[in-house]
């Protein structure tokens, strides 16, 4: 997504480093070393001196939703229940995606 936010933007983006856990990331950014795309409920610590921006524009970053469940009980219909409500309104949201 970064890719092509940048390249809609006119610009290629040079990655100089690749972090997976949200707070090395935001860490990163913090000491100068670049820019991310963080998810709204991705945890900043707050020594960490950054500053969320929302995106804007067209077309809007997609957002994805992971239900867990415990190894065999999605057969358990109370269990099953939970995905299903999520996904309903997942569906009305993002037309074609469900």
């Amino acid at each position: 997504m970064l890719h092509a936010a940048c390249s809609a933007a006119g610009f290629s983006p040079r990655v100089a480093h690749h972090a997976k856990e949200w707070v090395a990331v935001t860490a990163l950014v913090a000491r100068g070393f670049g820019v991310c795309l963080l998810p709204r409920l991705a945890p900043v610590p707050p020594e960490h001196a950054v500053r969320r921006l929302p995106l804007a524009g067209a077309p809007a970053p997609p957002q994805r939703l992971v239900a867990c469940v415990r190894r065999g009980s999605g057969g358990r219909p109370a269990v099953a229940r939970g995905p299903e409500a999520l996904h309903r309104p997942a569906r009305e949201m993002s037309p074609g995606t469900g």
